[in-house]
């Protein structure tokens, strides 16, 4: 993601790769508003035998979590589970692994990516999908995908923004154009969410 952040302007012009808004990345590049949403999920053994539901209430068992290294999952991780109660793999396909072998009780990753997963596989499920939440204030982590500007070019942002808002409008053909990917209307349409909601202090 770096790179292509350091890329505006010499090798491309616009990033359309479905990148978080965050407040850092908000102050050095100008988001468009969201177009997706993506919630997290708990993935476990069918039956769900340690009861897991979310992220922050697992951190409160003995449960081991797998996620997928560098990512906000682990990131969190990091800071709510005890070291030896984090089980690190570079896919998910590794992580699939550690948990049907009992090395890990749930495996934490966006919604849509375990959903899809676990469509043909009888031996897991996934949990509702819900938001990380960020151990320094509390707040809801709200995953939201954006196309990515320079701040120069704040008037191509707004002119894209002009022609999402008309496909985020139409409920149908977001849906038709996202639903091939597991997302849904009621989970990961973003509902009027701004980058500048996302942003309040360093938006651009």
């Amino acid at each position: 993601m770096g790179l292509l952040i350091t890329g505006l302007g010499t090798n491309h012009d616009m990033v359309i790769a479905g990148m978080y808004i965050t407040p850092e990345r908000c102050e050095a590049v100008a988001f468009a508003n969201p177009d997706y949403v993506m919630p997290d999920a708990l993935m476990t053994l069918a039956g769900n035998p340690g009861g897991y539901t979310d992220f922050n209430t697992m951190a409160d068992s003995d449960g081991v979590v797998g996620v997928m290294n560098g990512t906000s999952e682990h990131e969190i991780a990091d800071q709510t589970f005890g070291e030896d109660r984090i089980n690190v793999q570079a896919n998910l396909d590794s992580l699939i692994l550690e948990l049907k072998a009992g090395r890990c009780d749930a495996i934490a990753l966006t919604s849509a990516n375990l959903r899809l997963a676990a469509e043909s596989d009888p031996e897991v499920e996934v949990s509702e999908g819900f938001w990380l939440i960020d151990p320094g204030t509390g707040e809801d982590i709200i995953g939201a995908g954006a196309a990515v500007f320079q701040p120069s070019d704040a008037d191509f942002r707004d002119a894209v923004n002009g022609e999402l808002d008309k496909l985020l409008a139409d409920d149908a053909k977001w849906e038709e154009l996202t639903s091939p990917y597991g997302f849904t209307l009621d989970e990961n349409h973003p509902e009027g969410l701004t980058a500048e909601d996302l942003c309040p202090d360093t938006y651009q």
